[in-house]
């Protein structure tokens, strides 16, 4: 689901529309590209936190469609890592996981462009903030 809202005075030059929403993933399924549809905007950046049902593994990401990042809770305990090369990173156990690259921004969308590696299980909610400057 996708909320949207402008913010910003009557003096501004231009004002930041926002775009609010979530989306799910089955860790199970297949390597996939999922289109986030609705905005309202054209996004600038977006920042997202996801995290798997039940379980520890987190990631807090963000894209500007080019470059992108994330920290994210690894699959052994109490451990905090960080890439450089994806938005979303879901590692459940070695060599079992998900990531995720955030880009090709138009009007109204973005893509999530999942890799799946091994054989993950569970669901992954991930909430976002898109922004458009």
């Amino acid at each position: 689901s996708t909320n949207s809202f402008s913010c910003g005075t009557s003096s501004s030059a231009t004002a930041t529309t926002i775009a609010v929403g979530n989306f799910t993933k089955n860790q199970a399924d297949a390597s996939t590209t999922n289109t986030i549809s609705g905005l309202g905007l054209t996004p600038s950046l977006v920042l997202l936190n996801c995290n798997q049902d039940s379980t520890d593994e987190d990631s807090r990401g963000w894209s500007n469609s080019t470059t992108q990042g994330a920290t994210y809770g690894g699959s052994t305990a109490a451990t905090w890592l960080t890439s450089a090369t994806e938005a979303i990173v879901i590692d459940e156990t070695s060599g079992n996981n998900n990531v995720a690259t955030v880009g090709n921004f138009v009007s109204g969308a973005f893509d999530v462009v999942w890799t799946k590696t091994g054989s993950p299980t569970g669901t992954t909610d991930c909430n976002y903030v898109a922004f458009d400057f």
